[in-house]
């Protein structure tokens, strides 16, 4: 990865469905310097994210992130120079260490048990469930049909 990013000039980034541990994190950001923006999109792996680029204005976190073991499972943020916040879908507990320049933020979750059930019970209504699934080797996009 570090090879791939050296001195890139690279403006935005989106990330989805990968593990990324803190130092991966770390890497990236630091191998992108003209970073603007990132969206991080069911991402985990990570307990710690620290963006101290004066570049860097935007940072969406959404989905489904499962943080490092052994942390009490929350999500500690450090970003001084970020003006927007977004933290959306379902998360664990974040702590926002210092953003402080923060100007617009949103935060929207949703009751996990709840929606968890809601899901279980639509689900078990279905006799056909249809999955799209992006598989790089099966092609851009996979169908996969379920009948019960």
């Amino acid at each position: 990865m570090e090879r791939l990013l050296s001195g890139s000039l690279l403006k935005n980034i989106k990330l989805e469905y990968v593990v990324l541990s803190d130092d991966h994190f770390v890497k990236l950001l630091s191998g992108c310097p003209a970073l603007e923006t990132m969206e991080v999109d069911m991402v985990g792996g990570f307990s710690r994210l620290e963006i101290s680029s004066l570049k860097m204005k935007r940072l969406n976190l959404k989905g489904l992130l499962y943080f490092s073991i052994g942390n009490d499972h929350f999500l500690e943020i450090h970003a001084p120079y970020l003006h927007n916040l977004e933290i959306s879908g379902f998360h664990q507990e974040c702590r926002l260490v210092d953003v402080s320049s923060v100007v617009n933020a949103k935060r929207s979750t949703l009751d996990v048990p709840k929606m968890y059930m809601l899901f279980l019970k639509k689900i078990s209504m279905m006799r056909k469930i249809v999955v799209r699934i992006p598989i790089k080797f099966l092609g851009p996009s996979s169908k996969i049909i379920y009948k019960s």
